[in-house]
């Protein structure tokens, strides 16, 4: 007889699609969420041989964002701990901020100081 399950989490066995994203590249990962909780997953990757200890999970499309430290890797099986999420529209609002921040204000016009 099996050993039961023992962790205090709670899991979710599924075969979702999500996307992996990493701040040095370009472009995104697709993969397959074999195993979730609200602390981490277990992710199989297809063949990506080279893999940063921390990126970025969406499985949905980008509406939502979780940060992720990988915790163990096994061929194409990874255990990840999610480290924090955000949402879309913070992403966006936030990028705006920093847009205007970078963004010199316009010169006046010499009308513009006359008055007129």
């Amino acid at each position: 007889m099996p050993d039961p399950d023992r962790r205090s989490v709670g899991r979710t066995r599924n075969n979702a699609g999500a996307l992996l994203f990493f701040k040095s590249q370009h472009g995104v990962r697709g993969c397959n969420v074999t195993d979730l909780t609200d602390r981490g997953a277990k992710i199989r990757t297809h063949d990506l041989p080279v893999l940063p200890t921390t990126f970025e999970i969406t499985f949905d499309n980008f509406h939502t964002v979780r940060r992720c430290r990988l915790v163990w890797r096994e061929g194409d099986f990874i255990g990840v701990a999610f480290e924090g999420w955000y949402a879309a529209a913070e992403i966006n609002s936030s990028n705006e901020a920093l847009r205007r921040q970078r963004t010199p204000a316009p010169l006046a016009s010499s009308e513009d100081a006359k008055g007129t």
